[in-house]
C-alpha cells in the first residue's frame, strides 16, 4: 500500500499516473483517477504525408503536444451521485465504485 496525498501524483509504468481527489463520505476519504499521458500530433501537422512529418521530427521540430486523458476512476462508497460528476468533469468512461 502506498499513501498518495491529494496534492500529489503517483507514476505508473507506460505513461500512466494516479491522481487522488476528495470524496464525500462520513469520514475523510478520497477517490482516484488513472490518467494516461500520451503524445498527439499538433493540429498544424495533421494531414501531412508521413515522410514530411518524419523529416520535421528529425529536424528537431516539436510536432507533438502531450495530453493527459482520464482512463479509470475509483470512488469507493460515497454520498451522492459522484459518477455523473466524474463523467462530466473528467470525461472518464470507466468509473468504479
Amino acid at each position: 500500500m502506498i499513501a498518495i496525498w491529494e496534492t500529489s501524483n503517483f507514476q505508473l509504468p507506460g505513461g500512466y499516473y494516479v491522481k487522488p481527489f476528495p470524496t464525500v463520505h462520513r469520514v475523510t476519504s478520497q477517490g482516484y483517477i488513472v490518467y494516461r499521458n500520451h503524445r498527439k500530433l499538433k493540429p498544424e501537422y495533421t494531414g501531412l504525408p508521413g515522410q514530411e512529418i518524419g523529416k520535421l521530427a528529425r529536424d528537431g521540430v516539436q510536432i507533438y503536444n502531450y495530453v493527459d486523458s482520464p482512463e479509470i476512476a475509483y470512488t469507493g462508497i460515497v454520498k451522492g451521485n459522484i459518477s455523473q460528476f466524474i463523467s462530466f468533469h473528467f470525461h472518464c468512461s470507466i468509473i468504479m465504485k
